[in-house]
């Protein structure tokens, strides 16, 4: 796959969230992974299928930004997207076969993924969590039907 060019740090600037963000505006914010690592719930209950999240994003890109509450330095949907973009970084980094830069991730200058996110209001980080908690559970799965 063709590998994005670097992000000068102009251009890294322009993608911090703006600061007068209005709560119902949502806007796609790109975020260095190692941050956003930094910004996981620990604890976070949601077993994860990272087969399932390499096949989408193989298939598709990288088209589902990670849901973070910049107040409170929290991500409140996309662990295991984050840990998966984690561990495909190091096996590029590696040079490991099979491993790729997913569309819609961008370079910065230091080789460090930026993520696309969108930005989530929350009054504080107890919502921010509950808020993790119910979009756990809205994952089901139903089979298409086969024509």
């Amino acid at each position: 796959m063709e590998q994005e060019a670097p992000i000068s740090p102009t251009e890294q600037a322009s993608l911090q969230p703006p600061a007068a963000l209005e709560p119902t505006q949502l806007r796609i914010v790109y975020k260095r992974l190692d941050e956003l690592l930094e910004w996981k719930w620990v604890d976070n209950p949601k077993i994860h299928q990272n087969n399932l999240i390499e096949s989408s994003v193989r298939n598709y890109g990288f088209d589902d930004p990670v849901g973070v509450d910049y107040d409170h330095q929290f991500v409140s949907e996309g662990h295991g997207r984050l840990d998966w973009l984690e561990s495909m970084r190091k096996r590029q980094a590696e040079g490991a076969e099979g491993a790729f830069l997913p569309k819609n991730i961008l370079l910065a200058e230091d080789g460090m993924w930026l993520i696309p996110t969108v930005r989530i209001f929350f009054d504080n980080k107890e919502q921010a969590m509950l808020y993790a908690l119910a979009h756990n559970r809205s994952n089901t799965y139903k089979l298409l039907p086969e024509d």
